[in-house]
């Protein structure tokens, strides 16, 4: 039996591929394409563990054709569209619902027809939308999503409890908060990535980081701890919910982060003007957003995020000038 993950070659489910295949599961990976070098090296030291299948999620039965006769104990659905911009609405936007929406449909109409035990869907804060909220968001807080992105994530999640409920399938959704880290890069499902990454290429450039004012903060999770929970919530028996918040639980500053990349770009310039028309609209459409509240999990599974802000920051930076210097 294996777990299929889709949008495997991305930067969440390439982790999560990671992550399954390192603690010793047969992963069938799906990807738009075929893998190419960067999805190959990422997944080297556990390539023994992954099978490689190719799927158009907007295309009805591409996905059961990928997998064909394998027998499937659960299925990670990590594949999506990520387009937060208004002009990638307007001229996307039949794209977007067809891989977001159908895309969710077709896999868990695969977890209906392989009688899979469990599917797992990869959600976002963008699901909620930018409601008020004094401290943290847990998971029953009212969802009013803004962005296109945001409504077929808010769909999406009714589809797979509704799927659940009427065909007994142990389904459960995950809304997981900014990830950052190694595997990260931009492609055309992910048409805008996220802030530190669009920072680190600024860096090795020599060019200013378009930040946002400094004190503003976001719920960045080291893609590490990210993964391990997607791998734990696939792996796990029994499930007390169906629906999670993951993250670092708390606001960190971009000021902060920027002192992170400091340690290793000394010189590098800031431009913190808030209505920058190249600020990053993850920064820019989030500033009243509080930290996704992680209680549910934490208690369920007593965990905690392993990696703090200044410990990813460095794994990363060491990561991509690593694998820099390789290239």
């Amino acid at each position: 039996m294996a777990i299929v993950v889709t949008g495997a070659h991305g930067f969440v489910g390439l982790n999560v591929v990671r992550a399954l295949a390192q603690s010793g599961v047969d992963v069938i990976a799906i990807g738009r394409n075929q893998p190419d070098r960067w999805v190959t090296e990422f997944l080297n030291d556990v390539s023994e563990q992954v099978i490689h299948g190719q799927a158009d999620l907007s295309q009805p039965s591409s996905l059961r054709t990928a997998v064909g006769d394998h027998e499937v104990d659960v299925i990670v659905h990590a594949a999506v569209v990520t387009a937060t911009l208004p002009q990638t609405e307007r001229d996307e936007a039949l794209r977007i619902v067809s891989v977001n929406i159908g895309g969710t449909m077709e896999a868990l109409d695969l977890a209906r027809v392989k009688a899979s035990r469990r599917f797992v869907y990869v959600s976002s804060p963008s699901a909620i939308g930018n409601v008020e909220s004094n401290t943290t968001m847990d998971e029953s807080v009212s969802k009013r999503p803004t962005s296109l992105y945001g409504i077929t994530k808010d769909a999406s999640e009714e589809l797979v409890r509704r799927f659940g409920e009427i065909h007994g399938l142990s389904v459960v959704s995950v809304r997981i908060a900014q990830p950052y880290g190694p595997g990260e890069r931009a492609t055309t499902s992910r048409l805008r990535t996220s802030p530190i990454y669009e920072w680190l290429l600024a860096a090795e450039a020599g060019e200013p980081l378009i930040t946002g004012p400094l004190d503003r903060g976001r719920d960045w999770t080291y893609i590490d701890d990210t993964a391990n929970v997607i791998a734990t919530l696939s792996e796990a028996d029994i499930l007390q919910y169906d629906l999670y918040h993951v993250g670092l639980g708390e606001s960190v500053s971009i000021g902060s982060v920027v002192d992170e990349f400091r340690k290793t770009y000394p010189d590098i310039e800031i431009n913190a003007d808030p209505s920058h028309p190249d600020l990053n609209p993850n920064i820019a459409s989030s500033a009243q957003r509080k930290p996704l509240d992680t209680s549910r999990f934490r208690a369920e599974f007593e965990w905690s995020p392993e990696t703090g802000i200044e410990e990813g920051m460095s794994r990363y930076l060491n990561w991509w000038r690593e694998r820099n210097s390789r290239s």
